[in-house]
C-alpha cells in the first residue's frame, strides 16, 4: 500500500499560559483562548484535499449556547492531505489580527471599567491600587503593533506534514512527531508588559463577556458555598461573608468554604484508536458522504463532550474549564444541597454519558468492540481545596491524584486484572491536614458489576451518614488503632462475624440512632474483604475506610476540624 501525505498542528504554550492564572476566570480565559484557536483553525484550513481527521471539523458550528460557555477544542489537529507554507502563514496571520484586537478592545474596556472605580472609590490606599492598575491597561490598549507581534512572538502553531502508510497507527505516529516538535519551539523573547497576563485576568475580556453580560465567574468562595446558597453576602472583591451568611441562614457547613477541582483522562483510547482505519470509508451521511473509521469515532467523541458540557452547565453548579472528549477539567462545589449531590453524583453523570457514547462506538464499530483490550473508561483526580488556597496548587494535586489512579490501575493490569475506572481523591484542609483515598473499581460500563461493586457500596455508605460528629470521630479513631488486630481474615470470613464485632463494640443508644450507616458500614468490611476491587493488603483496606470516614466527617461538620 503507498504512502500518503498526513498534518499534524499543534498550538500552545498552555503549561506557560496556565501558570500565568490566578482566579477561576483567568484559568477559564487560558483554556478557552487555545480552543477557540483551534475552532478558527477549523474555520479556515481548506477543505479541498484535506480532511480533518480529529477533531471534529463540524465541531466549530455547535450551537453558542454550548460553545461559549467551555473550551470543546484539544491543542492538536490531524488531517489527511498537506497543507503548504504559505496557506498556514496566512490563517496565522488572520489569527492573531483577529486576537490581536480582542486583546487590545479588552485592555480599552479595562482602562474605562476601573476609570468608573476610581471616581467612586473613596478609600485612597485602594485608589493608589487601581490606579496602578488602569495604567497598565492604559498604555497597553495603546499598543496594537506591539500585542500583534507579542503574540506572533508568544503563541505557537505548529505545523509538520508526512508521508505515512494509513495501517500504521496514523494519530500515534503524528503525535510522537508533534511531541519532538514542540521539544524545539522558540521562547518568545522578553517584553516590558506581560498582555497575555493583563488579558486572562481582564474581566472585560471578549470571551468572557460572551460568556455573560454580566458577571461571568463567581469567585472562589462563590462556587464553594453555590450548592447551598445562591445569593450569599459578599464583601467589594465578591468575597463570601461568612460570619454574616452563618448567622442568618441555619445548616451551614464547613465544607462550603472548599471547592473541587476534578479533572479526569480516558483509559483505554490509545489502544483503541490504533484499531480504527483512515483508508476504508463508507457512504454514512444522508447527502451521500463518506467518513473512514477515525472521522466517524471523532465525531461521536465530540457529541459526548458537547453532551457533558450541556448537562454539567444546564443542571449543576459545576463551572467547565475544557471538556474535550477523554479530557475534563472543571471547578464545582464539594456539595450541592445534600449528601446526595456530591462530586460522586458529579462524576456518575459524567459516566452515565460515557456509557452511552461507549454504547454507540459499539454499534459502528462491532468488530472492535469485541475485542478483549479495547474497553474504555474514565479516570478521576479530584482535589478538594480551602477558598483561599492557592488555586495552581490545587490544580497540580488534581493532576497528580488523576496520576496516582491511573499509576494503580496501570500496576493491576501487569497483574492481568484489568481494572480501570478510577477516583482518586485528596482534600487539603485549611489546618494543614491532608486527606487522600483511591475508591475502587466503578465498573462505569458493565451495569451488572455497577450495582453490586465496591465502589457503589463506598458511595452509599458515604452519603448514608448524615451528621453526629463526636460518634464518628470515635469511630475513626477506632479504626484506626484496632482494625488490623481485630479484622482477620477469620472474622471478616462471614457477615454475622463483622457484625458480632460492632455489637460488643458499637451498643449505646447513639449507635443505635445510626443504625443505616453502621448496617451500611458493616456490608462494606464484607465487601472490601471478599471483593477483587479491593486493596489487598490488610493495612491498605485500613487507609481505605479511614480515607472513607474522614471525608464523610469533611462533608458533614459544621466547624474547621
Amino acid at each position: 500500500m503507498s504512502n500518503e501525505k498526513y498534518t499534524a498542528i499543534t498550538i500552545g504554550p498552555i503549561g506557560k499560559t496556565f501558570s500565568k492564572a490566578r482566579s477561576v476566570k483567568s484559568f477559564w480565559t487560558a483554556s478557552y483562548l487555545f480552543s477557540w484557536i483551534m475552532r478558527e483553525l477549523l474555520e479556515k484550513l481548506p477543505e479541498e484535499n484535506f480532511e480533518v481527521l480529529s477533531p471534529h471539523r463540524a465541531g466549530k458550528d455547535v450551537s453558542e449556547e454550548t460553545s461559549k460557555k467551555v473550551g470543546l477544542f484539544p491543542d492538536r489537529l490531524f488531517a489527511k492531505g498537506e497543507l503548504e507554507e504559505k496557506e498556514l502563514k496566512r490563517i496565522k496571520r488572520e489569527i492573531f489580527g483577529e486576537l490581536g484586537e480582542k486583546f487590545k478592545n479588552a485592555f480599552q474596556d479595562e482602562k474605562d471599567d476601573i476609570a468608573r472605580k476610581i471616581d467612586a472609590e473613596s478609600d485612597q490606599k485602594w485608589k493608589r491600587e487601581l490606579e496602578e492598575i488602569k495604567s497598565r491597561y492604559s498604555n497597553a490598549a495603546l499598543k496594537g503593533g506591539d500585542i500583534r507581534k507579542y503574540l506572533e512572538d508568544y503563541l505557537s502553531i505548529s505545523c509538520i506534514t508526512v508521508e505515512l502508510n494509513s495501517d500504521c497507527s496514523i494519530l500515534e505516529r503524528l503525535n510522537s512527531y508533534l511531541d519532538t516538535q514542540e521539544l524545539f519551539n522558540k521562547a518568545s523573547t522578553h517584553t516590558d508588559e506581560d498582555y497575555m497576563e493583563l488579558f486572562i485576568e481582564a474581566p472585560n475580556n471578549p470571551f468572557l463577556k460572551a460568556y455573560s453580560q454580566e458577571r461571568a465567574f463567581p469567585s472562589t468562595s462563590e462556587i464553594a458555598v453555590s450548592g447551598w446558597e445562591q445569593n450569599p453576602p459578599k464583601d467589594e472583591n465578591g468575597e463570601v461573608e461568612y460570619s454574616e451568611l452563618k448567622s442568618s441562614k441555619e445548616g451551614f457547613r464547613n465544607c462550603y468554604k472548599y471547592l473541587a477541582v476534578i479533572k479526569a483522562d480516558g483509559d483505554g483510547f490509545g489502544k483503541y484508536i490504533k484499531k480504527l482505519k483512515v483508508d476504508e470509508e463508507k457512504e454514512i451521511k444522508e447527502n451521500g458522504e463518506k467518513e473512514n473509521e477515525l472521522t466517524r469515532f471523532t465525531k461521536s467523541f465530540f457529541e459526548f463532550s458537547v453532551e457533558v458540557a450541556d448537562e454539567l452547565i444546564r443542571k449543576t453548579k459545576a463551572r467547565p474549564v475544557y471538556i474535550g472528549g477523554d479530557d475534563l477539567f472543571l471547578f464545582t462545589p464539594v456539595l450541592e444541597g445534600d449528601t446526595e449531590k456530591d462530586v460522586f453524583n458529579l462524576i456518575e453523570k459524567i459516566d452515565t454519558s460515557f456509557r452511552g457514547f461507549q454504547e454507540k462506538l459499539n454499534a459502528d464499530f462491532p468488530d472492535i468492540a469485541k475485542k478483549p483490550d479495547t474497553k474504555l473508561s474514565m479516570s478521576y483526580g479530584v482535589s478538594i481545596f480551602y477558598y483561599k488556597s492557592p488555586m495552581s496548587e490545587a490544580i497540580h494535586i488534581a493532576d497528580s491524584m488523576l496520576r496516582k489512579a491511573k499509576e494503580e490501575k496501570e500496576e493491576k493490569e501487569k497483574e492481568k486484572e484489568k481494572k480501570k475506572d478510577a477516583v482518586a481523591i485528596s482534600i487539603q484542609k485549611h489546618s494543614g491536614q491532608k486527606i487522600e483515598f483511591l475508591l475502587p473499581c466503578k465498573h462505569s460500563t458493565d451495569k451488572c458489576k455497577q450495582e453490586t461493586g465496591l465502589y457503589k457500596k463506598a458511595t452509599e455508605l458515604i452519603r448514608a451518614f448524615k451528621e453526629d460528629d463526636s460518634m464518628l470521630n470515635s469511630l475513626i479513631y477506632w479504626i484506626e488503632d484496632m482494625y488490623e488486630t481485630i479484622f482477620t481474615d477469620e472474622v471478616t470470613l462471614y457477615q454475622e462475624r463483622i457484625n458480632a464485632v460492632f455489637d460488643n463494640f458499637f451498643d449505646e443508644e447513639i449507635h443505635k440512632e445510626n443504625e443505616v450507616f453502621f448496617d451500611l458500614l458493616k456490608g462494606f468490611i464484607l465487601s472490601m474483604h471478599h471483593s477483587k476491587d479491593a486493596p489487598r493488603k490488610l493495612k491498605e483496606k485500613k487507609e481505605l475506610l479511614h480515607g472513607i470516614l474522614r471525608y464523610c466527617q469533611f462533608v458533614t461538620s459544621k466547624t474547621e476540624k
